[in-house]
């Protein structure tokens, strides 16, 4: 039976691939149109790659092991990512606009220019965003922007994203399946950290890395690594305060958090070696003192459907409901952190211990609570989500996936369509930064907190499912429960 759905899902791929691959050619031969060419010439080489990797399922079904299957997807992977590097490239300039940003901030700063200030960023480059990294991350941009840059990157981001898989694969116990799902459809975060050049995609090995030595206990040098993230963006820190929760004494707990704000304070000191003369703009870029320009601060305050953040989507709720009443959104805000804190405290008392999983959860509870999360930020949430979910069975697995890759895309597109009429990411990501939510639609207004809805969901339903957390209740025994006793019966 088992080899039978098998044959019968490699051969509904197959069949799948095959209409792709012959459709893609007919087209291509009857058309003219540039952008018709791509999305034809990427009909092909997925059809190709389905047609050609079902195969031998459909053959020989009990060859077909986790390793194999594993490589297959790899070697998929592979023929996609070759000439649809160039087809991303050609179909959409804008892609890897936020590294475009730090390539201007380069060219600024080797033409003498302060890279912290907007009119000197465009005089290399039309984005209105500020450059938000430390300036030894000059370093880095300088080795990265290199001839096309957005072909360098893309590929760089995919070896990345690959050394990110094999790590956590190599935790114990570990679903590649489960892996390769989480990290390329989660919150919609892979795409768009590709699409916008984001340093997310880096980050993510880091944490990877930091979220592996924590599953064997070595919480010493995973603090030093969350320490040398945060350098690069300021908000791990937060992530940071978990480890005072790590099952040690209260001495090791200080010397960890230490380790991490060392680590994190020797970066920012070598910068300011590096770089003295533009440090002091780099701080005050940070903090929002550099006036009449964009600093990622701001956002958090005032907030953008790109700005999917629940603190922000409670703001949003509150101006609908009760017409921007102060009194009405300080106690809505007061309910949903205290919701959160709430929660994450219930399952700290029954998770002693478990160090992993409270970290997990931790970062997932920090993510709801932030007042600034980008469209990318979410890829931060891909770890911990696939290690709290590794071990339930087939059907919630199922269900969590779902959730965090139906839901987002959903409401994503929902968004788009709704406020500018377009499922192009190009014009949502750069037309919304700066767009006043008041003025779009309602469902709009809603739908623009879909990875942050989606993952409040993912958050209450992992609690929810999770033993140690006490909701989760067999309905046998929730009936038994109910059911007098016989004594009592009458």
């Amino acid at each position: 039976m088992r080899h039978a759905i098998i044959r019968l899902s490699a051969a509904i791929a197959f069949i799948t691939g095959l209409i792709a691959f012959l459709g893609g050619i007919e087209v291509i031969d009857n058309s003219t149109i540039s952008e018709n060419l791509t999305l034809q010439w990427m009909a092909i080489t997925t059809g190709f790659a389905m047609a050609a990797l079902s195969i031998p399922v459909i053959i020989r079904p009990a060859t077909i092991n986790s390793h194999r299957a594993v490589s297959q997807i790899l070697a998929c992977i592979a023929l996609l990512i070759i000439p649809n590097v160039v087809l991303l490239v050609s179909w959409y300039p804008s892609s890897g606009f936020d590294l475009n940003i730090g390539c201007s901030a380069v060219t600024a700063y080797d033409d003498g220019f302060d890279p912290y200030i907007v009119q000197y960023l465009q005089m290399y480059s039309a984005s209105p965003y500020s450059f938000p990294y430390p300036p030894i991350s000059l370093v880095f941009f300088e080795l990265i922007c290199c001839g096309d840059h957005r072909i360098v990157y893309y590929i760089i981001w995919a070896l990345l994203l690959t050394a990110t898989f094999l790590t956590v694969k190599k935790t114990n116990n570990s679903d590649p399946f489960l892996i390769l799902v989480v990290l390329c459809t989660g919150f919609v975060a892979t795409f768009l950290n590709f699409f916008t050049g984001n340093l997310g995609i880096p980050q993510l090995l880091f944490f990877s890395i930091i979220i592996a030595l924590i599953s064997k206990d070595r919480y010493y040098p995973a603090a030093i690594l969350m320490g040398l993230m945060a350098s690069l963006k300021l908000w791990p820190l937060a992530l940071g305060a978990l480890f005072l929760l790590a099952p040690r004494c209260k001495t090791d707990k200080i010397k960890l958090c230490s380790v991490l704000l060392i680590s994190f304070g020797i970066v920012h000191l070598i910068s300011y070696l590096a770089y003295p003369e533009i440090t002091a703009s780099y701080y005050d870029q940070v903090i929002g003192r550099i006036d009449s320009q964009h600093t990622p601060i701001n956002e958090a305050t005032e907030g953008s459907i790109a700005n999917p953040s629940l603190v922000l989507g409670v703001k949003t709720l509150s101006s609908l409901l009760f017409n921007n009443n102060v009194i009405s959104l300080v106690i809505l805000e007061i309910i949903y952190v205290a919701f959160i804190a709430f929660s994450f405290t219930h399952y700290l008392n029954r998770q002693k211990g478990n160090f992993l999983n409270i970290f997990c959860i931790g970062t997932l509870a920090i993510l709801l609570i932030s007042p600034r999360l980008q469209l990318y930020s979410f890829v931060f949430a891909l770890i911990p989500v696939y290690f709290l979910i590794k071990d339930f069975d087939l059907k919630n697995k199922f269900i969590f996936l779902f959730i965090i890759s139906a839901f987002p895309l959903i409401f994503m597109l929902t968004s788009m369509m709704t406020a500018f009429h377009s499922t192009d990411p190009a014009n949502f990501i750069e037309e919304s930064i700066f767009a006043d939510d008041t003025n779009l639609p309602l469902v709009s207004r809603i739908t623009c907190y879909g990875q942050g809805i989606s993952l409040l969901i993912f958050y209450i339903y992992f609690l929810i499912k999770d033993e140690s957390f006490g909701l989760a209740i067999p309905f046998s025994d929730a009936l038994k429960k109910l059911k007098p006793s016989g004594k009592h019966a009458a």
